[in-house]
Protein backbone atom coordinates (compact mmCIF):
# COMPACT_ATOMS: atom_id res chain seq x y z
CA UNK A 1 0.00 0.00 0.00
CA UNK A 2 1.10 3.51 -0.74
CA UNK A 3 1.02 6.36 1.75
CA UNK A 4 1.68 9.08 -0.82
CA UNK A 5 -0.84 11.67 -1.93
CA UNK A 6 -0.68 13.27 -5.35
CA UNK A 7 -1.86 16.87 -5.14
CA UNK A 8 -1.75 18.62 -8.51
CA UNK A 9 -2.34 22.40 -8.32
CA UNK A 10 -5.36 23.52 -10.36
CA UNK A 11 -3.21 25.39 -12.90
CA UNK A 12 -1.48 22.10 -13.87
CA UNK A 13 -4.53 19.81 -14.07
CA UNK A 14 -4.94 20.23 -17.82
CA UNK A 15 -2.44 18.41 -20.04
CA UNK A 16 -2.43 21.55 -22.20
CA UNK A 17 -0.52 23.34 -19.42
CA UNK A 18 1.44 20.48 -17.86
CA UNK A 19 3.05 17.74 -19.91
CA UNK A 20 6.04 16.68 -17.80
CA UNK A 21 4.12 13.59 -16.71
CA UNK A 22 0.58 12.34 -16.96
CA UNK A 23 0.82 10.07 -13.92
CA UNK A 24 -1.86 12.11 -12.15
CA UNK A 25 -4.33 11.12 -14.87
CA UNK A 26 -4.19 7.41 -13.97
CA UNK A 27 -7.40 5.96 -12.58
CA UNK A 28 -7.77 3.56 -9.68
CA UNK A 29 -8.46 -0.18 -9.85
CA UNK A 30 -7.92 -2.91 -7.24
CA UNK A 31 -6.61 -5.25 -9.95
CA UNK A 32 -4.52 -2.70 -11.88
CA UNK A 33 -2.53 -3.13 -15.07
CA UNK A 34 0.29 -0.93 -13.77
CA UNK A 35 2.08 0.01 -10.55
CA UNK A 36 3.73 3.09 -9.08
CA UNK A 37 7.52 2.99 -8.93
CA UNK A 38 10.25 5.41 -7.87
CA UNK A 39 11.97 6.87 -10.91
CA UNK A 40 14.94 9.21 -11.32
CA UNK A 41 13.78 11.68 -13.98
CA UNK A 42 16.45 13.76 -15.74
CA UNK A 43 14.05 16.72 -15.63
CA UNK A 44 12.36 16.39 -12.20
CA UNK A 45 14.69 14.22 -10.12
CA UNK A 46 13.20 11.46 -7.96
CA UNK A 47 9.48 11.10 -8.76
CA UNK A 48 6.71 8.53 -8.69
CA UNK A 49 6.30 6.96 -12.09
CA UNK A 50 4.02 4.34 -13.56
CA UNK A 51 5.20 0.98 -14.84
CA UNK A 52 2.86 -1.34 -16.72
CA UNK A 53 2.48 -4.92 -15.55
CA UNK A 54 1.22 -6.00 -18.98
CA UNK A 55 1.35 -4.64 -22.49
CA UNK A 56 -0.96 -1.62 -22.76
CA UNK A 57 -2.38 -1.29 -26.23
CA UNK A 58 -3.35 1.93 -27.97
CA UNK A 59 -6.61 3.39 -26.58
CA UNK A 60 -6.40 1.23 -23.43
CA UNK A 61 -6.41 2.97 -20.09
CA UNK A 62 -3.73 2.79 -17.40
CA UNK A 63 -4.92 1.78 -13.93
CA UNK A 64 -3.06 1.73 -10.62
CA UNK A 65 -4.11 0.85 -7.09
CA UNK A 66 -4.16 4.13 -5.17
CA UNK A 67 -3.48 2.27 -1.93
CA UNK A 68 -5.53 4.49 0.37
CA UNK A 69 -5.65 3.40 4.00
CA UNK A 70 -9.27 2.54 4.89
CA UNK A 71 -9.44 4.94 7.84
CA UNK A 72 -8.60 7.92 5.60
CA UNK A 73 -10.01 6.71 2.28
CA UNK A 74 -12.78 8.61 0.51
CA UNK A 75 -16.21 6.98 0.47
CA UNK A 76 -15.99 6.11 -3.24
CA UNK A 77 -12.84 4.09 -2.54
CA UNK A 78 -14.43 2.04 0.24
CA UNK A 79 -17.55 1.46 -1.86
CA UNK A 80 -15.40 0.35 -4.79
CA UNK A 81 -13.40 -1.97 -2.54
CA UNK A 82 -16.56 -3.55 -1.15
CA UNK A 83 -17.88 -4.07 -4.69
CA UNK A 84 -14.54 -5.57 -5.74
CA UNK A 85 -14.56 -7.81 -2.67
CA UNK A 86 -18.08 -9.02 -3.45
CA UNK A 87 -17.36 -9.66 -7.15
CA UNK A 88 -14.08 -11.43 -6.42
CA UNK A 89 -15.24 -13.47 -3.44
CA UNK A 90 -12.89 -11.69 -1.09
CA UNK A 91 -13.17 -13.36 2.28
CA UNK A 92 -13.31 -11.91 5.75
CA UNK A 93 -9.53 -12.38 6.02
CA UNK A 94 -8.95 -9.84 3.24
CA UNK A 95 -11.48 -7.42 4.73
CA UNK A 96 -9.61 -7.66 8.03
CA UNK A 97 -6.29 -7.08 6.27
CA UNK A 98 -7.75 -3.88 4.85
CA UNK A 99 -9.07 -3.16 8.37
CA UNK A 100 -12.62 -2.76 7.08
CA UNK A 101 -14.98 -3.88 9.81
CA UNK A 102 -18.72 -4.34 9.53
CA UNK A 103 -19.21 -1.26 11.73
CA UNK A 104 -16.86 0.78 9.54
CA UNK A 105 -18.74 -0.27 6.39
CA UNK A 106 -22.03 0.88 7.94
CA UNK A 107 -20.54 4.20 9.12
CA UNK A 108 -19.00 4.93 5.73
CA UNK A 109 -22.26 4.23 3.94
CA UNK A 110 -23.99 6.76 6.22
CA UNK A 111 -21.61 9.59 5.23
Amino acid sequence: MCNLVIDIPAEFESTKRFQGTIGHKVNHKFDPNSIYIVFDSPRYGIINALQSKIEIKQDEEFFANYGYQPESAPNWYIDLFLEFAKENVVGEEILQRYKITKQMREQLREK
